[in-house]
């Protein structure tokens, strides 16, 4: 009762708001990454391959952390999980302000920054769909939440660049570090409790007679007693020394009471070591059953499928968009307003998915296959294009694309698994993401560097996508086979009744 007057009223709405401004100056961060792509590389003469492995690595630790900051969320509470979190966010920001090479921030913002990240952007997506859960705002809460993080990489790269001219990349670090401890005092606003919900047991029944029950042991000393009290008779009659029998009769059965006192209090220590034993095991069975669950879930399968092959592509136009302005001939100031509208855009292609699927004749997959649609289009033309105007399209359709994309994993994976293991599903998704996205930067810049052209690396994310894309396909394809099948056994069911 308590935890539902929580999710009531206008607590609900203060979670929001503190998830929200959590999603603007953690998540809007890290996608405006590429805003200190070229400061990184100037200041300590790295290769592109070589600064995209920064990007790359906060990104893929972010991703394949999130399988741990699941089952940590599912376990505990987002609140205690996402502070921890906070502060190694704090810790590697503030220590990047030190670095000597790009080396040492691969560890301070690479490690360090994704796997603080990783369980407070899982936590955001899994406090609010219990906050809203069961409510007809639900879809569209989530997908407004998603664009938090397009607004952060609204204002991140000219607030980055104006850093950068004032006190240079140790400034930026030292000042952004600053603003994201204020994440501890916004997760105060998030519920803690965060315990699974199980049938209480009837305590009236029985106790087992155990070898850790006094009553098994009590049943004993009786027999025993018993069988003492005839042999007393017996001494009775035959007047074989009755004093000395006495005597020892009493002297045992004051032994048996010290003996049954002693059983009570082991018995109640091992009966609270037992409760205690039986609440860890039934968590780690709600977890294992979780995952299961998951698992056997084809659809979803399918789904982290696609976008394992999706996402880390996405990130290749993210990770070097004001490089490959900057190589192209155009100023840094053009760069800057391209990332610009790049996260305008990704903030709208946030909204999207809680509007369209609105719509009744829209399938819960039809969004994340419109979203790599459009980001396979515009990724596979911008090496085609020249002009400016013409760059900043493309990089507007990617955009929209992308954050249709990232609003997916909200608003689609909530209709797909639920709310009950929203927080495994979400962090199943990272994890299998991170593994590409880890390998996609400095493979990317490699090739860059190599073939003096963004082409290829281009051409190649344009074909991950399509992959996703066809991926996607199936499982939708599958996904209405089985809506078919349900209702045909449903039909034959209600004909033979």
């Amino acid at each position: 009762m308590d935890n539902q007057k929580r999710k009531d009223g206008c607590h609900k709405w203060l979670v929001f708001g503190a998830t929200y401004i959590l999603a603007v100056i953690n998540i809007g961060m890290f996608y405006s990454f590429a805003a200190l792509f070229v400061p990184i590389m100037n200041r300590f003469g790295a290769s592109r391959a070589e600064t995209a492995i920064v990007q790359s690595t906060c990104g893929g630790v972010l991703l394949c952390s999130g399988f741990i900051s699941g089952i940590l969320i599912h376990r505990m509470n987002e609140r205690t999980v996402g502070i921890v979190g906070s502060l190694i966010i704090f810790i590697g920001m503030f220590s990047s302000v030190f670095a000597t090479s790009v080396f040492v921030l691969v560890i301070s913002l690479g490690v360090l920054l994704g796997a603080g990240m990783s369980p407070i952007v899982i936590g955001t997506i899994s406090i609010t769909g219990k906050h809203f859960e069961g409510s007809n705002l639900n879809r569209i809460v989530m997908s407004v939440l998603s664009t938090g993080s397009g607004v952060g990489g609204i204002i991140y790269p000219y607030i980055i660049a104006y850093l950068d001219e004032q006190y240079g990349l140790p400034g930026i670090f030292m000042i952004l570090g600053g603003v994201l401890l204020n994440n501890i005092a916004l997760m105060i606003l998030w519920s803690s409790d965060n315990k699974p919900h199980k049938e209480k047991k009837s305590t009236n029944a029985p106790a087992k007679e155990t070898h850790d029950n006094p009553a098994f042991h009590m049943k004993e000393i009786t027999s025993y007693n018993t069988e003492i009290s005839q042999r007393t008779q017996q001494a009775h009659q035959n007047n074989i020394q009755h004093e000395a029998l006495t005597s020892t009769i009493n002297t045992e059965h004051n032994t048996n009471i010290v003996i049954i006192e002693k059983l009570e209090t082991t018995w109640g220590k091992n009966r609270g070591n037992g409760e205690s034993n039986k609440k860890t095991t039934e968590t780690k069975l709600i977890i294992k059953d979780s995952l299961l669950s998951l698992i056997r879930n084809k659809v979803f399968m399918m789904y982290c499928v696609s976008f394992s092959f999706a996402m880390p592509a996405l990130n290749v136009p993210v990770i070097f968009i004001v490089d490959i302005f900057v190589s192209r001939g155009f100023s840094m100031k053009n760069a800057i307003f391209a990332l610009l509208m790049f996260n305008v855009f990704s903030a709208l292609g946030r909204i999207c998915p809680g509007l369209l699927l609105k719509i009744p004749s829209m399938p819960i997959l039809g969004v994340p296959m419109l979203a790599l649609l459009l980001s396979a289009i515009g990724t596979a033309f911008m090496p085609l294009v020249a002009s400016l105007s013409l760059m900043i399209s493309v990089t507007c359709l990617i955009a929209l694309g992308s954050g249709m994309c990232i609003s997916a994993l909200g608003a689609t994976t909530i209709d797909l698994v639920g709310t009950a293991d929203l927080s495994n599903a979400v962090g199943m998704l990272f994890t299998l993401n991170g593994i590409g996205f880890m390998a996609v930067g400095p493979l990317s810049g490699y090739i860059r560097d190599t073939t003096n052209s963004y082409t290829y690396p281009l051409v190649s994310a344009a074909s991950a996508i399509a992959v996703g894309f066809v991926v996607l396909a199936i499982a939708l394809q599958y996904e209405r086979s089985e809506a078919k099948l349900r209702k045909h056994v449903t039909n034959t069911e209600l004909i033979v009744t």
